[in-house]
């Protein structure tokens, strides 16, 4: 695909009902993919008791569920794709699922404490735009979590993935992953970018952790060990500054 091809994938609300994809398996909660994700969230879930929780891309509601049952006092999914609403409907029916991009969706101020964007941020072509939106819907001290595509690993060959990547800047690019359940296309972008654009939002960066393999993960995905000590991904924290 051209640069022009994988942008416009990337930025397609409507990505994930392509039909030459079957995310359901990956995205569920018993993936090791989505295992990986919760190993590195686990520990801030469990802080959210009482707090109001945004889901930005939440999939089938799997991160939403985990936070009502550490005590949630709300969980707030936002979902583009058709198909992942019905799912998250199917499997987490307590959890309340607006169908339309964060771009689109009616914001209340300070509605929420907890906002959270897990690999949906790459799909996000007016990263600025969304920011200060979150920036308005955060209650002051509310928090910002995103997961992100580490910098350097999502051009790396592997797993007999077809990948394709065009360079739009020294610190983005849009890259195209053909996996066995399918293509997925993302803007990957350095830590950088999503610092800087968050602090012009007034959101403060409280900690970056890199997400190296785990010992569980690499052993789920053997051929992944050449990647020890490596970032596959990055979590964000940022806070609302008062």
């Amino acid at each position: 695909m051209s640069q022009s091809e994988i942008l416009k994938r990337a930025t397609n609300p409507k990505q994930y009902d392509s039909q030459d994809l079957e995310w359901s398996l990956e995205a569920s909660m018993e993936s090791p993919r989505t295992q990986f994700l919760w190993e590195y969230l686990r520990g801030y879930v469990t802080e959210w008791k009482g707090k109001r929780v945004l889901d930005i891309g939440s999939g089938d509601g799997w991160l939403l569920a985990q936070a009502l049952m550490a005590g949630a006092s709300c969980a707030i999914g936002v979902e583009p794709s058709t198909h992942n609403v019905a799912l998250s409907k199917k499997l987490n029916p307590d959890i309340e699922v607006f169908e339309t991009s964060f771009e689109e969706y009616q914001i209340i101020k300070n509605s929420a404490d907890i906002a959270l964007g897990i690999l949906s941020f790459s799909h996000i072509k007016n990263l600025q735009e969304v920011l200060v939106k979150i920036e308005d819907i955060l209650s002051v001290n509310g928090e910002l979590f995103l997961i992100v595509p580490d910098f350097i690993h999502f051009k790396k060959p592997r797993r007999k993935y077809k990948i394709e990547f065009e360079d739009l800047s020294a610190e983005e690019y849009v890259v195209s992953i053909t996996r066995p359940s399918g293509t997925i296309a993302d803007i990957v972008r350095t830590n950088s970018i999503y610092v800087e654009a968050a602090k012009k939002a007034g959101l403060d960066l409280v900690e970056v952790i890199p997400m190296l393999p785990t010992e569980k993960f690499m052993t789920q995905y053997s051929d992944l060990r050449e990647f020890e000590g490596h970032p596959i991904m990055q979590l964000l924290r940022f806070r609302k500054s008062v």
